[in-house]
């Protein structure tokens, strides 16, 4: 590995690190990973912290590749919050996400919030009693390469932020961002798309040699044996598909809305 590479790594581990002490500072009952972008990043997180394997996690499709993005991330969040949800019982919720801009996390936040107060106007709760109840975070990984090439962060982003919705942690380059070959999930693309767009359903689940070596070589960084490490089940990504409007469960379910 080049010497470049090589601090990138160690860069790009401490990152994580950094994530996995606020997990265990901030303590949530549940985190949720976006997907496609934090589906390796659980793998990582497992790697420098195997305990968080054993927290309740789901996984919520935020990807702009999905099709109707805005209106599945608000139906999956509202299912899941209707189903998880006890009222009168405090909740905290974080998700992991990667900015660049900030426009994506912006998007799934406004989403996400929208889907609680719709809850919460249901269950005819507060909002003072609201904000207790449910407490949702993000902990945002920030490429700082786009700040490099003069760019800004998106002003919402920037707001969220500003009002401690966002706990973030800044990495010289996030390796795995936008790397096909290093996110082993793929999801079901939907036929003849003029956008090319993919249903939030995974397709295939496949861990390739490249994605191994790079596990293998962010493992040895931190002295951890890959082997005995328990990377993320994907059934239980299949299993968080539960939380989606039918419409977008199945292939069959959303064609058939479109004749």
């Amino acid at each position: 590995m080049k010497r470049n590479d090589q601090n990138l790594l160690e860069d790009f581990g401490r990152c994580i690190e950094k994530v996995s002490n606020l997990i265990e500072e901030i303590d949530p009952c549940i985190i949720i990973y976006p997907i496609k972008g934090a589906v390796p990043i659980a793998d990582l997180l497992r790697i420098i912290n195997p305990s968080i394997s054993g927290r309740y996690n789901e996984y919520i499709p935020t990807s702009s590749t999905i099709v109707d993005t805005n209106q599945v991330i608000y139906g999956w969040f509202r299912n899941f919050i209707e189903e998880e949800h006890v009222v009168g019982e405090e909740q905290s919720i974080i998700t992991i996400d990667e900015v660049v801009s900030g426009s994506s996390i912006v998007r799934a936040s406004k989403q996400i919030r929208r889907a609680i107060n719709d809850y919460g106007r249901t269950k005819c709760i507060t909002n003072e009693d609201l904000c207790k109840e449910i407490v949702y975070h993000s902990i945002a990984i920030k490429d700082k390469r786009n700040e490099r090439d003069g760019k800004g962060l998106n002003n919402g982003y920037l707001k969220i932020r500003n009002i401690g919705f966002v706990k973030e942690v800044d990495v010289e380059e996030n390796l795995v961002m936008d790397k096909p070959d290093l996110c082993p999930l793929r999801l079901v693309r939907i036929p003849e798309h003029r956008f090319g767009k993919n249903l939030p359903v995974m397709d295939t689940y496949c861990i390739n040699q490249e994605y191994l070596n790079f596990l293998n070589r962010f493992a040895s960084f931190f002295g951890q044996d890959l082997s005995v490490v328990d990377l993320q089940n994907p059934e239980k990504i299949r299993q968080s598909e539960r939380f989606l409007p039918e419409k977008y469960k199945s292939l069959e379910n959303y064609l058939s809305t479109k004749q």
